[in-house]
C-alpha cells in the first residue's frame, strides 16, 4: 500500500505534506481531456443523426409516391358511323364529302384490295380467302339505288354487278401484260336508307343496310381482257374506260360491300386524262389510289400466271362456254 502511495505521492520538504507527482498530474490532464472530447463527438453525432432523420421526414413529406396510372390504349376505328363526320371536300359546287376519321378508308380499302384481286387472275373464292373475308364483299340483291349526284341531286342508279361464280377467274392487262386497274374516291354521302317509296301497293325501302355509300372511280387502262372458267379461256382486246362504282357500308357485317357499277356512266377517257385525276380526285377525297402496286406492298398478292393460250384465245365459241357457266352457276 506504502508502494502504491510512493508510487503516485511525493513527501514534500518543508511541509511534509504529500504531493501529487508530475506524471501523474499529466495522466489525469490527459484523461480529463478524453472524456471531454468523448463528450463533444457524441453530441455531435447525436445532433447529426436528429438533422438526417429531420430532412428525412421532409423528404417523405414533400415527394410523396404519386399513385400509378393505366397506360392508355388507343381507340380503335369506330365501327358505327353514326360515329363517323363527313365534312365537306373542299371541291367549290361538290356536295359530295369526305369521312373522317380517315381509318375508315382503310377498311374501304380491303374490299376494294378484293375488287383488284379479282382484276388480277384471283378467283372470287381466293380473292375473298386472301383478304380474310368469309364470303365475297359484294351485293346481288340490289339492281337500283338511291345516290347524291357531285352537285347535290338525289337519282336513282342502276347497277351493274359483276358474276360471284366461285373460280370465275379474269385478267385486265396493259401493252406490257402488266395490271391494269386504278381505283380512287370521289366521295361519300349518308345513305337513304330511310325513305320509303310507295308504288300502288309495293312499298321499296332504298339502299337496304348501308346507311354511308361512296363513288369510287375506276380507271381502266388495259389494251387486253382475259377470262377463265371451268378449262375454257376467251381474251379480247379492249380500250381505256372510266367507270363509277358504288360501295356501302353494311352495319351488320361491319364491313364495306361493292354494290355494283352505275350502268350510266361508261365514259371513253384517254388514259392522260386518268393519270392527271389521280393526283387530283386523291389528294381532294382521302389521298388514296388503289392499285396493284398498292395491293401488292399492302397484302402481298400479286398478279396470278396469265393462261397459257391466251394470245390466242379469240374462240368466240370459249367465250359463249363461259357464260353458260356463269348463268347456269349458283352464287355464294
Amino acid at each position: 500500500m506504502n508502494k502504491l502511495r510512493d508510487f503516485l505521492t511525493y513527501s514534500a520538504e518543508l511541509s511534509g505534506r504529500r504531493k501529487l507527482r508530475t506524471y501523474v498530474k499529466a495522466a489525469i490532464f490527459i484523461a480529463v481531456a478524453f472524456l471531454v472530447a468523448m463528450t463533444i463527438f457524441l453530441g455531435q453525432q447525436y445532433q447529426t443523426m436528429q438533422s438526417m432523420a429531420a430532412v428525412a421526414t421532409i423528404h417523405y413529406e414533400t415527394s410523396p409516391t404519386l399513385p400509378l396510372r393505366p397506360t392508355p390504349t388507343p381507340e380503335a376505328c369506330p365501327s358505327d358511323p353514326g360515329g363517323w363526320q363527313l365534312t365537306d371536300s373542299g371541291v367549290s359546287g361538290d356536295s359530295l364529302e369526305l369521312i373522317e376519321p380517315a381509318c375508315v378508308y382503310d377498311g374501304l380499302g380491303r374490299t376494294i384490295a378484293w375488287v383488284l384481286a379479282i382484276r388480277e387472275g384471283y378467283s372470287r373464292a381466293e380473292a375473298a380467302q386472301s383478304l380474310g373475308f368469309t364470303q365475297p364483299p359484294a351485293q346481288t340483291k340490289m339492281s337500283d339505288i338511291k345516290v347524291i349526284d357531285p352537285i347535290g341531286n338525289p337519282l336513282v342508279a342502276s347497277l351493274v354487278m359483276v358474276p360471284l361464280t366461285a373460280d370465275f377467274s379474269e385478267w385486265y392487262i396493259d401493252g406490257n401484260d402488266l395490271p391494269a386497274m386504278y381505283y380512287f374516291p370521289q366521295g361519300c354521302f349518308r345513305g337513304i336508307d330511310t325513305q320509303i317509296d310507295v308504288v300502288g301497293s309495293t312499298a321499296q325501302i332504298w339502299n337496304g343496310s348501308y346507311p354511308v355509300i361512296c363513288y369510287i372511280i375506276e380507271d381502266n387502262t388495259a389494251t387486253h381482257t382475259i377470262m377463265s372458267l371451268g378449262g375454257h379461256v376467251f381474251s379480247a382486246s379492249s380500250n381505256p374506260t372510266r367507270s363509277y362504282l358504288y360501295f356501302g357500308y353494311d352495319t351488320e357485317t361491319k364491313q364495306w360491300d361493292w354494290l355494283g357499277i352505275d350502268e350510266d356512266l361508261h365514259p371513253s377517257t384517254e388514259v392522260a386524262t386518268m393519270t392527271g385525276d389521280y393526283k387530283n380526285y386523291s389528294g381532294q377525297y382521302g389521298g388514296y389510289v388503289w392499285s396493284a402496286q398498292w395491293l401488292s406492298q399492302t397484302y402481298g398478292l400479286v398478279m396470278k400466271a396469265l393462261p397459257d393460250s391466251w394470245r390466242i384465245a379469240n374462240d368466240r365459241a370459249e367465250l359463249q362456254a363461259i357464260l353458260n357457266l356463269i348463268n347456269s352457276s349458283s352464287t355464294p
